[in-house]
């Protein structure tokens, strides 16, 4: 690394829940990484350390490769009433990305949530098995 601390993003909020099953959401501000994970609209939160330099800068990266700055702003599949719904909305410097679905998905949208897994590291977060990406 160059020495170069890479900037934190200014807003980090991503949010999964599914019918009957424990959702997840995290939120980075100020410096403060919150993780809450529950059922329904109850979740219970803890403050998490924040990320590493190297965590930070490899999500940075996978930010980029996954080209999430131009995801739609809705994914939606309207023959499923009940499933996954998620949201996510991430500013950082001046890229900025807010999206969200129901039982759709951008493109490679599993390879979002390893990142995001890899950024939070060791907490949970949440895994699809299988979802319809958008083509």
């Amino acid at each position: 690394m160059s020495g170069l601390r890479p900037p934190p993003p200014q807003r980090l909020d991503i949010e999964l829940g599914s019918f009957g099953v424990d959702g997840f959401h995290l939120e980075y501000r100020d410096g403060q990484l919150r993780y809450g994970r529950g059922g329904g609209y109850y979740r219970e939160y803890e403050t998490v350390a924040p990320p590493s330099e190297p965590q930070l800068l490899a999500f940075r990266n996978a930010l980029e490769a996954l080209d999430v700055w131009h995801w739609q702003r809705s994914y939606d599949n309207i023959a499923v009433l009940d499933g996954t719904q998620w949201e996510v909305t991430i500013n950082w410097g001046r890229k900025r990305v807010s999206s969200h679905g129901s039982n759709a998905y951008p493109r490679q949208f599993g390879a979002f949530l390893d990142a995001v897994r890899a950024l939070i590291h060791p907490h949970p977060f949440y895994d699809l098995n299988s979802f319809n990406e958008a083509p």
